[in-house]
């Protein structure tokens, strides 16, 4: 048994949206976000794997999905909102 009791944390949208945000900038590593936040990596990668399929839903038809998209805090949060 825990010697502590364990608790499901939860995480706004805005929060998601920033560090989601900042691992997708060249240079930072899921790594380095985590361990500064003290989170799980697993949840920072669902984040990650969910913003980019919903960014490849509401792509343009002219983008495909081996271009790069430049994602900022204020696209992520928007796609958390639909």
């Amino acid at each position: 048994m825990y010697s502590t009791r364990r608790t499901h944390r939860r995480y706004s949208d805005e929060f998601k949206a920033t560090h989601s945000a900042t691992c997708l900038t060249p240079g930072v590593s899921v790594a380095a976000v985590v361990g500064e936040h003290c989170m799980n990596s697993d949840v920072l990668q669902r984040w990650l794997k969910e913003h980019r399929a919903l960014a490849l839903v509401q792509a343009p038809d002219s983008i495909s999905p081996t271009t790069d998209i430049e994602l900022s805090p204020q696209i992520i949060l928007q796609s958390y909102f639909l």
